[in-house]
């Protein structure tokens, strides 16, 4: 079986061809054409997924299934996209757009966060744990849920929108509209609002820059605030974190874990790991789709 994910951001769309052994045939980035030209972004698409046939030389025909993940909410039947702020889509029929692109594919939408966390499930940091949280830190705080051994896709089939828990009161805005969620303390915001890209600053606080070493400190504060209230709530084995911030890797990860140990109300807490697929999960999570 083969078998295309793609992963739209609010910059790039990645995209990959998996075969039925999940190895990765083929991959390629192209950009995202923009919030103003949503009426292209079907054809790109093709285009983008013509091309990853092409390179592994396949046919278009012979593709069972595209899965494609959004960093939105979701309608819970998984066709419309009802709010992804970053590509400027509000109640988008995505769905009927792609099968009329793709009418030979099974094609599936999926929010961009859950299918990093179904990739690590099956091929990653999460692999063999029943219950595991994949959260991504990047331009925003995305966060999926692996509940008995299954993507847990909300009560309602409304997502896990981690982010966007409530974490300081009356704080920060937050893209989604409302103030102070976690989106807004835990993602590259917080290091923008300093004047400085994470990574940039991170390297600061690393070689004891007064300033930046402060700055990180308490964007750990938060950040392990945010893991603390989850864990007690789901009380999970492993909590793997992806996206560009979690490259700073164990400079960040090491006190994020002795401050999540202070904060837990449980006596033992869980792994706290860098995700293992990077920036791969996103594309390999929604082929997937193809898979259930």
């Amino acid at each position: 079986m083969l078998r295309i994910g793609l992963d739209i951001g609010g910059t790039f769309i990645k995209g990959g061809m998996l075969d039925h052994e999940l190895h990765i045939l083929a991959e390629k980035t192209v950009a995202f054409p923009g919030a103003k030209r949503l009426d292209i972004l079907p054809g790109v698409l093709e285009d983008l997924a013509v091309n990853l046939c092409r390179q592994a030389g396949k046919s278009l025909e012979v593709v069972q299934s595209i899965g494609v993940g959004v960093p939105g909410s979701l309608d819970p039947a998984s066709e419309r996209v009802l709010n992804a702020h970053n590509l400027g889509m509000t109640d988008y029929p995505l769905l009927a757009l792609l099968q009329d692109q793709f009418p030979l594919q099974q094609v599936r939408l999926i929010n961009d966060a859950n299918a990093a966390a179904l990739a690590e499930h099956r091929l990653g940091a999460l692999r063999g744990c029943r219950t595991g949280l994949m959260i991504t830190l990047g331009t925003g705080v995305g966060g999926g849920l692996i509940l008995g051994g299954e993507l847990f896709n909300g009560g309602m089939g409304q997502g896990v929108e981690l982010g966007h828990m409530r974490l300081v009161h009356q704080g920060e805005d937050c893209t989604c509209g409302n103030r102070g969620c976690v989106e807004a303390y835990c993602s590259s915001a917080y290091f923008l609002r300093t004047g400085m890209e994470p990574l940039e600053r991170v390297e600061l606080a690393r070689s004891g820059e007064p300033e930046s070493m402060v700055i990180v400190d308490r964007y750990l504060d938060y950040l392990s605030d945010a893991l603390a209230s989850m864990i007690v709530l789901l009380d999970p084995e492993i909590i793997a974190l992806g996206g560009g911030i979690s490259k700073a890797g164990e400079f960040l990860f090491g006190p994020l874990r002795q401050l999540v140990d202070q904060k837990t109300f449980f006596r033992i807490s869980p792994r706290i790991e860098g995700a293992l697929l990077g920036n791969k999960a996103g594309f390999i999570g929604a082929a997937l789709l193809g898979r259930d």
